[in-house]
């Protein structure tokens, strides 16, 4: 049986998950520095470590809800095919699971107001449902 392994973390009440494949790394919140005349949801920029990352809320692109930071949240750092890198605002990252391909399951459209086009599948756990995200689409739209 063909197993992926995801990053789970929460946005509101809702556990989401990406494909580790996916991640460079998951990192503590930390100063962002605003960029004028951008989206609400494009929050700004850090210096992680030399390099200059774009930083966006997903509660923001997704729900329009302003993001309330606490010492749970963090910034899951994100590879692009042109070798740059963007954070996502999550308000907490929870675990590392091992899934079944053959637990996740097409979206449907009835989990939440995310795009359909955002969301790769569902993984359907004994006790949780996770929204697994197709992050390249969530960062190019």
């Amino acid at each position: 049986m063909s197993k992926k392994k995801v990053i789970v973390f929460n946005i509101g009440t809702q556990e989401y998950c990406l494909d580790i494949e996916k991640v460079t790394s998951i990192e503590r919140m930390q100063s962002v520095t605003e960029l004028p005349l951008s989206e609400a949801y494009m929050k700004g920029v850090i210096n992680l470590r030399g390099n200059v990352i774009p930083i966006i809320s997903l509660k923001e692109k997704f729900f329009q809800v302003v993001d309330e930071t606490d010492s749970e949240t963090r910034i899951i750092i994100v590879p692009l095919d042109d070798g740059t890198e963007v954070g996502v605002i999550v308000d907490q990252a929870t675990d590392v699971l091992d899934v079944d391909i053959d637990q996740i399951q097409p979206y449907d459209g009835r989990i939440n107001s995310i795009q359909k086009e955002f969301i790769e599948g569902v993984v359907n756990l004994d006790e949780r449902i996770l929204v697994l995200l197709d992050i390249e689409k969530v960062l190019v739209a």
